[in-house]
């Protein structure tokens, strides 16, 4: 599983970047669109080694691959520390912004993008930005649907069952005791 619950406000704040609704959604929308989404614990096509880091992804130029991250808190510190590079100006700016959808300069944005290895993330985000978008505008999240489906399946639903089973579990023993009571 590439990406968990909570890792785009994780990613952000890693970076001191704002968790606003738009830059998490951005982000998300960059992990649906990934071009390594198998990779563990990388959402985001993250490209920076780590210690006991290995290659996974399809191979980039110059033979650079997206990594699979040992843990969580190691995928954080990469998108840190790759994104404080200052290789990605741009996109950091843009994520800085607290909306990277209605930036002025988004051609260098999509460029960023590309250059951290996310090809069809840049494709994405290139035609939602010519085709209008920004401007105070969030663009449509075609495939944000699924991935709250997905989230519903995977954590909401879950929890919410293991609440239901405990509340019928504590009733049933209560209606249990009181059968026990003559009046």
């Amino acid at each position: 599983m590439a990406s968990w619950d909570g890792w785009a406000e994780a990613f952000l704040a890693s970076a001191s970047l704002p968790a606003t609704t738009n830059t998490v959604a951005f982000m998300e929308d960059w992990a649906i669109h990934a071009d390594s989404p198998g990779c563990a614990n990388n959402p985001i096509d993250n490209q920076r080694p780590e210690a006991g880091s290995t290659n996974c992804g399809p191979v980039r130029e110059f033979g650079r691959r997206s990594q699979a991250y040992v843990s969580h808190a190691q995928s954080r510190t990469a998108f840190a520390e790759r994104i404080a590079t200052g290789d990605f100006p741009h996109l950091a700016e843009a994520l800085q912004s607290g909306d990277p959808y209605s930036v002025d300069d988004w051609q260098l944005v999509v460029k960023n993008i590309g250059d951290w290895g996310s090809t069809k993330f840049a494709n994405v985000y290139l035609a939602q930005r010519s085709a209008g978008a920004g401007a105070g505008v969030t663009p449509a999240r075609v495939h944000g649907g699924w991935a709250d489906l997905r989230h519903t399946l995977n954590h909401t639903m879950p929890a919410s069952l293991k609440t239901t089973r405990h509340s019928l579990g504590a009733a049933l023993r209560e209606l249990h005791r009181a059968s026990k009571v003559k009046l």
